[in-house]
């Protein structure tokens, strides 16, 4: 059987010369091909033989199974696996001066070769040990080990920057296997946080979800995890253990160290609820200055409109979310919507960390920006094929087959993926209540409907009828609007839909979204526009399941035990490998019934996959009927 991705893995494409390079996560197979879906929804097929699971360091290299090692080209940290099926990761210590000749060369083809082990052993130091079998790690064989990049190179998070070398990560086979401590050469290490990801698939051909333990190496006579991250954020305050894991988790995001900034309090300050409601939230402010100032003066950050960003710090708290440009400001500034844990209550220290995970607006947007425009973009650039979840949104909101059938052979289609951003005029709030501000759309390409400019919006997934709207574009300064403020909004590169602060929130009307970094898919295209329907939302905005049953009293110092209770349990990785057999579901009954989208069952399965794809995050349940729960093969237990 060829060993090709699950579905739901991340994958990359080689030796293609359409989509070679591409990123995506499969969605289906057929006997020859493989669906892929981009970050923005849109998906394509390429053959299955050209695709390949992405491993979470690009630079690792797989190798034979018979204990062999697998070598990467970097120096700087290493990764193990056991021959239970775990494994661990851990930095080198030293400078590269001082680890002799360069490893890209290295060749190493068994690891349990005198010369491997030599390798090994003085790589990993006194984390490892050297038996007759081979390493060994705590009381486990070292069946494998991963190099990762070189320093400078290999991403980075907080925990790495705040930890040091202390973090280790290890990838049990099986959580049954791991512990809240472990001990290793007479050194303890403790449970810190952990993640699930999808990478490659079983012997049995279903996905091979990855755990990722995170763990910290207790000193002596030094204080405990706990301790230290109390130090951090007020994690005590949370009154939910799957809350504080996903916070947990949002400090093992990751990104290049070039955009990895150490600023101090003063730089920030805590502003209002930009938006109508802190569900469409998670959007603050970046002075131009500011933007200059981390990444330049040339051209990639003067076309910059929004970064994504991971913020850490003990005076402010741990923030996630987009600061988009605005003008006249001197500060970073942080809505409370952004804020996921608060202040630290033992540490004053005024130190902020700031990781940059994304930056708009996105390379498609560019060179869909140069066509817009009247030019012609770069001659590889492709857009993937026409979404089907989007053609199964456009058909039940009354777009003809036969139209939907034209736009879908264009080689350019009117349409994009944009990040979504509050009013950047704030707290003046411009734009008008229900309206929106496309950056770079000029108004004769946006057709009229209804007397008004309108754009079909939506956002992925968009498994409802009501996820698709018809929204009013802002084409001329608004009243009220200073010529300066106008200014800037035109000079903003295409790439961003702004949305009103004023009167109903319209983010969480749109498949439930908010911006903290969601993409929302705008379509001006008057042969879709025109035909398109809007359904009547038959439930309350932003009833979408994020509510978790909260307790009623805070974790305090319990938060720490429950969270690493809920991290073991394997209740995240159970509930994550439903979510794609609830999106198949949902698709195969969306597509043979005559309602469509609207079809009774297809909606329940779209709202389980919507509510199992929150669960880990805020402990929501997922409401599904029995008779669904038994054809999908949902587990006893599972989203309840």
């Amino acid at each position: 059987m060829n060993d090709v991705p699950a579905v739901g893995s991340a994958v990359r494409v080689v030796d293609s010369r359409t989509y070679a390079g591409t990123s995506g996560t499969v969605v289906r197979y057929t006997k020859e091909m493989a669906e892929v879906l981009l970050e923005d929804g849109k998906t394509f097929k390429v053959k299955k033989k050209n695709i390949e699971a992405i491993i979470e360091q690009d630079s690792v290299k797989n190798c034979d199974e018979a204990g062999s090692m697998r070598l990467a080209s970097g120096k700087d940290s290493i990764a193990s696996q056991f021959d239970d099926g775990s494994s661990v990761s851990t930095h080198i210590e030293g400078n590269s001066s001082d680890r002799g000749e360069s490893w890209e060369t290295a060749s190493v083809t068994s690891s349990q070769s005198l010369g491997a082990l030599s390798l090994a052993a003085s790589t990993v130091g006194t984390v490892a040990r050297a038996t007759f079998r081979g390493l060994a790690w705590g009381g486990r064989a070292v069946a494998h080990l991963a190099l990762a990049a070189r320093e400078g190179k290999e991403p980075t998070c907080f925990l790495k920057w705040f930890f040091g070398e202390d973090l280790q990560e290890v990838r049990p086979k099986d959580l049954d296997q791991a512990s809240v401590e472990e001990d290793c050469e007479g050194r303890k290490y403790e449970l810190c946080a952990s993640r699930v990801d999808s990478e490659g698939m079983s012997f049995w051909g279903g996905a091979n979800e990855v755990v990722r333990l995170f763990y910290v190496c207790k000193q002596p006579q030094a204080d405990s995890v706990q301790a230290r991250l109390e130090s951090v954020a007020a994690f005590g305050d949370l009154r939910e253990p799957c809350k504080v894991a996903s916070r947990l988790e949002l400090l093992t995001s990751s990104a290049q160290p070039n955009r990895e900034f150490e600023r101090e309090a003063a730089d920030f300050e805590l502003i209002n609820e930009p938006q109508p409601s802190g569900e469409s939230g998670g959007c603050g402010f970046i002075g131009e200055s500011i933007f200059t100032e981390l990444f330049g003066p040339g051209v990639k950050a003067r076309r910059m409109t929004s970064i994504q960003v991971r913020i850490v710090s003990p005076a402010l708290g741990i923030f996630k979310g987009v600061l988009t440009k605005k003008q006249g400001i001197s500060k970073i500034q942080l809505p409370p919507s952004m804020r996921k844990v608060g202040p630290s209550d033992r540490n004053s220290a005024q130190w902020v960390y700031m990781l940059v995970t994304r930056d708009f607006p996105s390379t498609s947007n560019l060179q869909i920006a140069k066509w817009i425009n009247g030019g012609a973009p770069c001659r590889s650039f492709r857009q993937p094929k026409f979404s089907k979840m989007l053609q199964r949104l456009m058909k039940t909101l009354g777009v003809p087959n036969d139209v939907l059938s034209i736009y879908a052979k264009q080689e350019l289609r009117k349409e994009a993926w944009v990040v979504g951003a509050a009013d950047p005029t704030f707290p003046a709030n411009v734009l008008p209540a229900g309206h929106i501000y496309v950056s770079g759309l000029p108004a004769e390409h946006v057709p009229i409907v209804d007397g008004q400019r309108k754009v079909l919006v939506t956002r992925s997934p968009c498994t409802l009828p009501e996820d698709g709207h018809l929204l009013p574009l802002v084409t001329s300064k608004p009243d009220g609007m200073s010529e300066d403020d106008w200014r800037a909004l035109t000079e903003r590169h295409f790439g961003e839909v702004l949305f009103s602060n004023e009167g109903n929130p319209i983010p969480q009307s749109i498949s439930e979204g908010d911006l903290d970094g969601d993409l929302y898919f705008v379509c001006w295209d008057d042969s879709i526009v025109r035909h398109v329907k809007p359904a009547a939302c038959t439930e309350a905005a932003g009833n979408c399941g994020k509510e978790a049953s909260q307790k009623q009293e805070q974790l305090a110092g319990r938060w720490l035990a429950e969270a690493r209770q809920y991290m073991l349990s394997g209740g995240a990785a159970k509930t994550k490998s439903m979510i794609g057999k609830l999106y198949c579901a949902g698709e195969k009954v969306a597509d043979k019934s005559p309602l469509g989208l609207d079809d009774p069952d297809a909606r329940a399965l779209f709202r389980a996959y919507s509510q199992a794809i929150d669960a880990g995050k805020h402990g929501n349940s997922i409401d599904l009927p029995e008779h669904l729960r038994k054809k999908v093969g949902m587990p006893a237990g599972v989203g309840l």
